[in-house]
Formats: C-alpha cells, sequence, structure tokens
C-alpha cells in the first residue's frame, strides 16, 4: 500500500456518521480548497493558488470533509488532476 492510499484509508478509518474527514496533500501552502464536487462516488477537489502569496514549493497536507461513500478523490490544480485518492478495499 502506498503512502496515499495509506492516507486516504486512515481519514476513512478515523471518523463516524454520514461525513469523513480525509487527509489530502497540496502542491504548496499558496493553495486553498475553493470547492468540492461529487459525482456519485467521486470527489474532485479544486484548489486554487492565492494570487500575490510568495510560497515555498513544499508539499502540504490539509483535511477535509466530504461524504461517507465517496470511495475516490481527485485533486484538481489549473484544470489538470494533480493527486488521485482511492479508498482500499478489504
Amino acid at each position: 500500500m502506498d503512502k496515499l492510499s495509506l492516507l486516504f484509508l486512515s481519514g476513512v478509518l478515523s471518523c463516524s456518521g454520514v461525513y469523513k474527514d480525509v487527509v489530502i496533500e497540496k502542491p504548496s501552502p499558496c493553495y486553498f480548497v475553493k470547492r468540492i464536487e461529487i459525482k456519485g462516488r467521486e470527489a474532485y477537489v479544486y484548489l486554487e493558488r492565492e494570487k500575490g502569496k510568495l510560497c515555498a514549493q513544499i508539499i502540504v497536507k490539509d483535511r477535509i470533509r466530504i461524504e461517507r461513500d465517496v470511495e475516490k478523490i481527485r485533486v484538481i490544480v489549473d484544470n489538470r488532476v494533480w493527486k488521485e485518492y482511492r479508498e482500499e478495499k478489504r
């Protein structure tokens, strides 16, 4: 199991109720979650960069809340899939 799947799985196992908390990665601290779209069992997390701000180019982690039945998360940066996370089935 790769690190990204492990991060996704740890987020899934640590919550209860209708929503779950999941840890995603962002390309730098300058990015923020603009919106989240749910399509079936997939979530699209759109990131946008803060304008006029200088940031180190380091990957940072952020926690988001999504519906429990989501199995795949795609992080979108500049209209492209930057990262993809899948829930591991047992």
